[in-house]
């Protein structure tokens, strides 16, 4: 007997974020990401996706020790829906992009962060908006 749709055999596919943290707990060095937007259609898919979860915001460190230190110690603390950019005095965001690039090329050790950051798949998104946020506590 077979059924007529996934839902009759009790398929349910894992959420983006959850397959993002999965992965992200893994050495990345076998991490194959999705296919790159090509199209018109794939970019405008991608577009809100980023926007939704890799929106950066410029702080320094001593406010984002402060925000840490609240949630660590409980306190109520804005949710945080962009991604902490942590500069130091003096540092240029493209000082800081390419720090965090060969941290995610050299020691998460995956193979190609720009084949990551031209994918359109949520979670190859999620993934990259966890590898943000490890690198800022970092």
């Amino acid at each position: 007997m077979t059924f007529g749709s996934r839902r009759d055999y009790g398929f349910q596919p894992r959420d983006a974020a959850e397959t993002a943290r999965r992965t992200e707990q893994q050495p990345l060095d076998t991490y194959v990401s999705g296919p790159a937007a090509a199209t018109a259609d794939e970019q405008v898919l991608r577009h809100p996706l980023c926007e939704r979860y890799l929106t950066p915001q410029v702080t320094t460190p001593q406010e984002y020790r402060e925000r840490l230190q609240l949630q660590l110690n409980r306190r109520s603390v804005p949710s945080m829906r962009t991604i902490p950019v942590v500069l130091n005095p003096g540092e240029s965001q493209n000082a800081y992009e390419a720090q965090f690039q060969n941290w995610v090329e050299l020691a998460r050790r995956l193979p190609s962060y720009n084949a990551l950051r031209a994918s359109f798949s949520e979670t190859d998104i999620c993934l990259k908006r966890r590898l943000r946020l490890d690198f800022a506590k970092s």
